[in-house]
């Protein structure tokens, strides 16, 4: 009885601290290097888009009610799973102990899923927005769209809670994946991939299905405004119908597909390959399902700063407020 209880906690702290097989030195500096970077832009891009966010007057109030909790979530996920990963990247084996490895499968999902179901109310009010633009006002309040958000919050919590129960808490340190995974029986793992499967397809479905019919809708308008300019013309040709005002809708469609596709490939990855630890396991892992995740929890931002004019007017100017605020700062210092 007291060899086997030394075993034991051997073979548990194996799997807590399994590090990787000898990788060439090349692929494990250029891992660290990306990892480094993506996760430095995560933590410094994501605050700088809450202030941007702050002071934008052309973006709705209920709308960036729901792009601050995807903010938020996109956080979150930089500090349960891109420092994490970045650290076990330069060790080779994950330094935070058994606590942390049972609890980051449950922070990463909770943000991970809070970012899919922002992006699904994102949709939802855009199509509110387009379809009963005059009603939108009083459908649409900021306190319903807080309502919704910490609604998506704790429906988040709750999924990834009971996968904590449902796994008891257990994980292990996948080091193909940087990061650690519950531990599932064979039943578990079948209806942890079919729920995953549902709820991807389902949500982007619902995506696909409503920015297609706010296309419709948007080629319908254009078709009646073209109608009535000939009508009221008469004999004379008819004038170009003037282009309607959908930039807010190509750029709301942009970062949603953006982001959602960069969720939906890494997690259909992590479902159907195999986890077994090999060189060409870890850079398929990195390529295609860590860098894509903790790549979308920075890109919204670049994406709005790219199609939206006065998000890109408001950070250019906070930009330039901050550089000649430290510029004076700097100055005063050297000269008192």
């Amino acid at each position: 009885m007291e060899s086997t209880q030394p075993q034991m906690d051997q073979e548990n702290s194996n799997d807590s601290t399994t590090q990787l097989p000898s990788i060439h030195p090349s692929f494990s500096i250029l891992r660290c290097f990306l990892l480094v970077i993506t996760t430095l832009f995560i933590l410094a891009l994501n605050p700088f888009y809450l202030l941007i966010l702050r002071h934008v007057n052309s973006i709705q109030e209920t709308t960036k009610v729901f792009l601050r909790a995807m903010t938020i979530a996109d956080i979150g996920v930089g500090i349960s799973v891109a420092i994490p990963a970045t650290i076990s990247a330069f060790f080779n084996n994950w330094p935070f102990g058994e606590v942390v490895c049972s609890l980051q499968p449950t922070a990463g999902a909770i943000s991970f899923s809070l970012t899919i179901f922002s992006l699904l109310i994102v949709t939802v009010d855009r199509y509110i927005s387009v379809v009963y633009a005059l009603r939108y006002p009083s459908l649409v309040t900021v306190k319903r769209a807080r309502i919704a958000v910490c609604c998506a919050g704790g429906l988040s919590t709750f999924i990834a809670i009971m996968n904590g129960f449902i796994t008891t808490w257990e994980a292990s340190y996948v080091p193909a994946l940087l990061v650690c995974e519950s531990k599932h029986s064979n039943q578990d793992m079948l209806f942890t991939q079919v729920f995953s499967i549902i709820s991807v397809t389902f949500n982007l479905f619902i995506i696909i299905t409503t920015y297609i019919r706010l296309f419709l809708i948007s080629r319908h308008h254009a078709r009646r405004i073209d109608v009535l300019n000939i009508a009221l013309d008469g004999n004379q040709p008819p004038q170009p119908p003037p282009r309607t005002n959908n930039k807010s809708l190509h750029t709301t469609l942009f970062i949603v597909l953006t982001s959602f596709f960069l969720n939906v490939v890494p997690i259909v990855c992590f479902l159907t390959v195999d986890r077994d630890t090999n060189s060409h396991v870890e850079i398929f892992y990195l390529f295609f399902l860590l860098l894509p995740l903790l790549t979308k929890s920075w890109v919204n931002g670049v994406c709005y700063y790219l199609s939206n004019t006065d998000f890109r007017q408001t950070s250019n100017r906070l930009l330039k407020t901050h550089y000649k605020l430290c510029k004076s700062r700097i100055l005063f210092n050297r000269n008192p």
